[in-house]
């Protein structure tokens, strides 16, 4: 009984070891993407405008390229812009539903010019449970298309 006591904190302490290992390489690896990030070394691959009658919301996706060679995308918003679209978290939830359900009405595509590159949007009109209509519109480099 005791050499069972002795397995269990044996293997406890090791669990414990373990999860701070993964922990620290996170960290680490989370540290490396915010340098990439500073240092601009990323490549810009998607945005993702949001409009409302209120107001509209940018949010971009890059992608960035670790020492581990594994390419991970982050989104990160617009520079000191606030949700201009001025939705509550309850309307934010209800749009991430929807767009799960699938794809909304079609609003046709834009074409935009975003940091210097033309994007092309395609655009989904979706409408809230409030009335609220929601265009989400996602845009891709036009050259990579």
């Amino acid at each position: 009984m005791l050499e069972d006591e002795l397995l269990k904190l044996r293997f406890k302490a090791g669990s414990l070891e373990a999860l701070q290992r993964i922990y620290e390489k996170y960290r680490d690896y989370l540290e490396e993407i915010d340098r990439l990030r500073q240092q601009d070394i990323r490549r810009l691959s998607a945005v993702i405008d949001t409009e409302t009658t209120a107001g509209w919301h940018r949010a971009f996706l890059y992608d960035y390229t670790p020492s581990n060679g594994r390419t991970v995308g982050m989104c990160e918003g617009e520079p000191g812009q606030t949700d201009g679209t001025q939705r509550t978290t309850a309307q934010w939830d209800e749009l991430t539903q929807l767009r799960k359900a699938g794809p909304g009405q079609d609003a046709g595509t834009q074409e935009k010019l975003v940091k210097g590159r033309l994007f092309t949007f395609q655009r989904q009109r979706f409408v809230l449970d409030d009335g609220t209509e929601v265009i989400w519109s996602q845009g891709t480099p036009k050259n990579s298309q």
